[in-house]
């Protein structure tokens, strides 16, 4: 597995799940009129938005750690890092080299 595969695989899931949390809110917003827990719910939908906002923002590189999410968030496409992105930009590790003792 590459690193660029290991981070779009978490992107991905990020990305969906912050959709996902988006909407809930949305929904429960709309439906507080007629019961109090959607209110709860758009609560915890809302707070689980900015959780996978902040994650999503917050990525590492697997090698250095360094926080890279928000140096490429802007390049992506279909929830993926862009092929044109190919270095860390803090450690210059290639983005498309095998991950080292995991798997």
């Amino acid at each position: 597995m590459t690193i660029r595969t290991q981070l779009n695989a978490k992107r991905k899931k990020l990305s969906i799940l912050m959709i996902i949390s988006f909407v809930i809110f949305a929904v429960g917003f709309g439906f507080i009129e007629i019961h109090y827990s959607f209110k709860i719910l758009a609560f915890f939908a809302f707070i689980g938005f900015i959780v996978e906002v902040f994650l999503l923002f917050n990525m590492q590189c697997p090698k250095c750690g360094g926080k890279i999410g928000c140096t490429w968030y802007s390049s992506a496409i279909d929830f993926s890092l862009s092929n044109q992105i190919k270095y860390c930009p803090f450690c210059g590790v290639e983005l498309d080299s095998e991950l080292e003792g995991k798997g």
